[in-house]
């Protein structure tokens, strides 16, 4: 955030000094897309995200464990499967350059591929945790 923070102010100095970056609001978008891919599997690995817990307060911890479980084995299937059609987009769009720089967009793209392995990384570790240990 600090670098996006950065580059709009750079980008803020030049546009007073009559001249304009070209790149910079592109490339702080992007860097936004990185930053949401690479925080999400975190997240998940760290239980951030926001969950109903409703049901936690109310079934026995056997019961929450179990769910937990199935809860990991879901992750693991949803972001095992946006990991391959964000692959597959990733490669039919692999020659797509930025409007501002001649650079591949393949650069952006994969970080959703990163996200969702950083996904499944996090799901497996809250599948193979034992019982009474946090995330």
């Amino acid at each position: 955030m600090a670098l996006i923070a950065v580059i709009i102010f750079v980008q803020v100095i030049f546009r007073l000094m009559g001249r304009s970056l070209s790149w910079s609001e592109e490339i702080s978008r992007y860097i936004e897309v990185w930053i949401v891919f690479l925080t999400a599997g975190y997240a998940l690995g760290k239980g951030q995200h926001i969950c109903m817990d409703l049901l936690i307060h109310i079934l026995p911890k056997k019961v929450n464990f179990f769910l937990e479980k199935v809860n990991a084995v879901i992750c693991i299937i949803f972001a095992g499967s946006c990991t391959y059609y964000s692959y597959l987009y990733m490669m039919s769009e692999r020659m797509q350059m930025f409007a501002s720089m001649n650079i591949s967009k393949v650069w952006v793209y994969i970080s959703m591929v990163v996200g969702f392995v950083l996904c499944i990384f996090y799901s497996v570790m809250n599948l193979t945790r034992p019982e009474g240990v946090e995330p």
